[in-house]
């Protein structure tokens, strides 16, 4: 049985061409098995084109759609180790695309089909595929997507190069700011107002407490009491209203600010605690130890270890000052 198509009218490749033709001999094959119901026949496919046997073999590569559907339809029947190559001069499939006269076919092998097929045995499958270029124009583009992973610093430390607790807060109210503008929620040439910047400084705490109280406040959220290893237990801490970790006790009727009666907690080492330290030590004039501790305590703030902290920083600002000038002559 022989069949032949004629080429769509759209122009296609030969290897295109030579792709469909494989197509409709394994169509063929299936007609014919179904029709004569033999059980257990073993076939074997021919084909003059090495491009289309590296198509069947290929497993590594993706095709475009044209290519990929009919190699898809010939594998749905076929194996590659059924399809093996025959030279040109042989393959009696190109006397039907060719043509023949009257004389040429009853001379050619239309009718007996290769000379190979009556061996006593067929030969060993020919291993002569044909290799896929990289430009081949049938193979899908794969597009490679190099991402770089960046690690950016968490808003607390980006804010560490303040030195000043005011311009601090500023900065912050300022971002918060920008960030309701960019959302179409405010607009403003004007600066911050003192609510935005009490915000500011919430903000800042609740930051520099999540940092480094994460565990107690988690179980605080989770109505647990804090650990009694924890450096806070001492203190009943407890979460307010607005989520920032405050001194607990027995002052809650006390006729104080609430923040003074429950400041809220820092850490020791943070720089938060050491621009808050500067901060007050300048507004009491640099009056020493005490006084600065008081002022921070006063205005609702309760640095773990504030003793040393303030020590320590007022310990620098006096050795910073050296020793004092003398007297000049006409002053004596």
């Amino acid at each position: 049985m022989g069949k032949s198509r004629v080429s769509p009218t759209n122009v296609m490749t030969i290897p295109r061409l030579e792709l469909s033709a494989a197509v409709v001999a394994v169509r063929v094959s299936d007609l014919l098995r179904n029709e004569l119901e033999i059980q257990n026949l073993q076939e074997f496919f021919w084909t003059d084109s090495t491009v289309v046997l590296g198509y069947i073999n290929n497993d590594a590569r993706r095709f475009q759609v044209f290519v990929a559907n009919r190699v898809q339809r010939i594998k749905a029947s076929t194996t590659p180790e059924q399809w093996s190559h025959v030279t040109s001069e042989e393959n009696p499939a190109d006397h039907a695309s060719r043509g023949l006269t009257a004389e040429q076919l009853k001379t050619s092998n239309w009718f007996t089909g290769p000379k190979l097929f009556w061996q006593r045995e067929l030969p060993v499958r020919d291993s002569k595929v044909g290799e896929i270029s990289e430009n081949d124009p049938v193979l899908r583009k794969a597009f490679v997507c190099d991402t770089t992973a960046r690690e950016y610093k968490s808003l607390l430390d980006r804010f560490q190069k303040f030195s000043d607790w005011s311009r601090r807060v500023r900065a912050v109210a300022r971002l918060k700011q920008k960030i309701r503008e960019f959302k179409g929620v405010m607009h403003t040439d004007e600066g911050t107002s003192l609510e935005e910047r009490k915000e500011a400084e919430l903000v800042s705490i609740k930051l520099a407490q999540e940092q480094a109280f994460s565990q107690e406040i988690k179980s605080l959220k989770q109505k647990k009491a804090v650990s009694k290893t924890s450096n806070l237990h001492k203190l009943n801490p407890f979460l307010d209203e607005e989520g920032v970790l405050r001194v607990g006790g027995r002052l809650r009727q006390a006729v104080l600010h609430p923040h003074v009666k429950h400041p809220a907690i820092l850490p020791k080492s943070s720089h938060i605690s050491a621009l808050l330290v500067k901060h007050f030590h300048d507004k009491v004039y640099h009056q020493g130890y005490g006084m600065t501790l008081n002022e921070l305590r006063a205005n609702g703030w309760w640095v773990l270890g504030g003793s040393s902290v303030v020590s320590t920083h007022t310990f620098i600002k006096v050795s910073s000052a050296g020793n004092i000038g003398e007297v000049p002559k006409n002053k004596k």
